[in-house]
């Protein structure tokens, strides 16, 4: 009676063993499930800001900007650099250069772009000043990553 007393208790603590254990897979499951419904959402309104500016070009987004700061006429140029596509995200890399831009300029310039809604991203900035007739002037260099989405063989769906 005593080993089957032993016996029974072991068998009791497997048991709830078990069920702790499950219970935390469980557990872990709907976090992971609220995780993903919170990534898919959020993945959504990105592919929806995305779409927005389909077939939107950077370079004329740049001498938009350019224009509403007033300095359209010193953007010299916007060169693509490189493009690559990971799953249906496609990344293209700019090269834009300014010149005989104020400090003022620049910064108006860059929180034009920045805060336009436009998906693309500053990598890096180059500034090199100089003094022309007694002014300093910038010449600013930017690497600049746009985002799109990219095309689908055969269409979308």
């Amino acid at each position: 009676l005593s080993a089957g007393v032993v016996w029974m208790n072991g068998s009791l603590k497997n048991l709830a063993g078990q069920v702790e254990h499950r219970e935390e897979a469980i557990r872990n499951a709907q976090l992971m499930a609220t995780q993903f419904q919170t990534n898919e959402s959020r993945a959504n309104e990105i592919a929806a800001k995305l779409g927005e500016h389909k077939g939107a070009n950077l370079s004329a987004h740049l001498e938009k900007a350019a224009q509403s700061v007033g300095i359209a006429d010193r953007l010299d140029s916007v060169k693509v650099s490189s493009s690559s596509i990971t799953g249906d995200l496609e990344e293209k890399l700019y090269t834009a250069s300014l010149s005989m831009l104020s400090l003022e300029d620049a910064t108006n310039f860059l929180y034009e772009i920045e805060t336009s809604g436009f998906p693309l991203v500053v990598q890096s900035a180059k500034f090199k000043t100089r003094m022309r007739s007694q002014v300093k002037e910038i010449k600013l260099t930017l690497s600049i990553a746009a985002y799109s989405l990219a095309a689908t063989e055969g269409g979308e769906g």
